[in-house]
């Protein structure tokens, strides 16, 4: 049953990173002047839905419940979201405030890009070790 819950937090896993990426990508345009803060929202506004999976609260669900070892690596995704979405709200202040132009909130979310990118292979590292602890066999078990 662990294997299959882990199996289950793997998929949430991917699936919350491929919804931040996908969320984030229309602002960090906006931050470089590719596009306008509208087009960002035009974007954002398109791409959710109700029907839209709720993997982050699968993930955390699962994480409290059935894997406690992988709560500092949780912890770390939900510091790398909540810096985003901060930072994002700075811009979109300074973007009221100035208008249209390249921020050096660019290069900081671009930090955070990056540090989500690493937080994603040690999780998986993390998952794939767990998963051999359970039986699983094979060097990408999980």
């Amino acid at each position: 049953m662990r294997r299959e819950k882990l199996e289950a937090a793997f998929l949430a896993h991917s699936g919350f990173l491929r919804q931040l990426d996908v969320g984030w990508y229309p602002y960090y345009a906006v931050m470089g002047g590719e596009i306008e803060y509208n087009d960002a929202l035009d974007l954002a506004i398109g791409k959710g839905t109700a029907a839209e999976p709720k993997h982050f609260e699968t993930l955390a669900m699962l994480v409290s419940l059935y894997f406690p070892e992988l709560q500092s690596g949780f912890a770390r995704l939900v510091g790398i979201r909540d810096r985003a979405a901060t930072l994002i709200q700075a811009h979109k202040n300074d973007y009221k405030r100035v208008g249209p132009h390249v921020s050096a909130a660019r290069d900081e979310m671009k930090r955070l890009i990056d540090a989500l990118t690493a937080h994603e292979a040690q999780f998986n590292a993390d998952m794939a070790s767990l998963a051999r602890k359970l039986g699983a066999s094979g060097k990408q078990a999980a």
